[in-house]
């Protein structure tokens, strides 16, 4: 018995241009601010020190609330 030839791959559904090469992530005002910050390693520590203060808060949240913290 011989083995039969492999088979040709095919995808199963045609994905669209889009999906399959999208574009990279936009680079907004917030992304180039929040790179700044990790490239300066003052900045980068002082966040970090904010961070863990807000983990030793009494309700682990901003000190200007739960709805302005969801817009910064």
């Amino acid at each position: 018995m011989s083995t039969p030839p492999p088979q040709e791959h095919h995808a199963r559904v045609d994905l669209p241009e889009w999906m399959r090469n999208p574009e990279p992530p936009r680079r907004t005002l917030g992304r180039r601010l929040s790179e700044l910050v990790d490239a300066t390693p003052g900045l980068r520590e002082a966040r970090r020190a904010l961070w863990r203060w807000w983990e030793r808060s009494r309700f682990s949240e901003p000190p200007w609330g739960e709805r302005e913290a969801l817009l910064h």
